[in-house]
């Protein structure tokens, strides 16, 4: 939960105050770029999964990528459609892709 914290705290100075008060691509360094899109991309709605797609893959860093991916598949898998979500989670690669399908195709299961 603290390590949430610090890496929206860290997203949301590296954007310069709001994640959507300044755009990222302003951010010179990669890594603050990166955690500023992961930080937009988790505040993306459920209604908008194709804003979410394209937030994705503005996210250069695997593991900031996958992070936020998974992260907006977990807060909203029960109310995106699945088509959507299967576009959000092709991002992805390898055991994330297979995670982020699992927590997508088993919203049901989950508390």
């Amino acid at each position: 939960m603290m390590r949430m914290m610090g890496l929206a705290i860290f997203g949301t100075i590296a954007c310069g105050g709001t994640p959507s008060s300044k755009p990222c691509v302003d951010v010179t360094e990669q890594r603050p770029r990166d955690v500023c899109y992961y930080d937009l991309l988790v505040a993306v709605p459920a209604e908008a999964p194709e804003e979410a797609v394209l937030t994705a893959q503005s996210i250069v860093d695997p593991v900031i990528k996958s992070a936020g991916v998974l992260e907006w598949i977990r807060r909203h898998n029960r109310s995106v459609a699945v088509e959507g979500g299967q576009k959000l989670c092709d991002q992805l690669q390898n055991w994330e892709r297979t995670a982020c399908e699992r927590r997508l195709y088993a919203a049901h299961l989950q508390r």
